[in-house]
């Protein structure tokens, strides 16, 4: 049976997110067969130092993200092409 991730997921996930000082948010696609999820980065206005701040805010983005559906028994799959786009396996 495939797991899915519910409102109340996404809420505490972000929750969890703002909690370690973090600002992506995490979004929800339900499309057909397959939850597709994925992470919004927060804007900036420098291009150079937004590059760097998104690199880090997207690898801790990530741990938080594999950390919070690990403890509910499911594991997390990155795209290939950037890692914000994500879903259960």
């Amino acid at each position: 049976m495939p797991k899915v991730v519910n409102f109340f997921d996404l809420i505490h996930l972000n929750e969890r997110l703002a909690q370690q000082g973090l600002l992506s948010k995490i979004h929800l696609r339900d499309t057909c067969g397959k939850q597709t999820l994925w992470i919004e980065l927060p804007s900036g206005e420098k291009a150079d130092e937004r590059e760097k701040i998104d690199g880090q805010e997207l690898e801790k983005t990530k741990e938080q993200i594999e950390a919070f559906f690990a403890i509910k028994g499911m594991t997390v799959e990155f795209d290939l092409t950037g890692g914000k786009n994500f879903w259960i396996v």
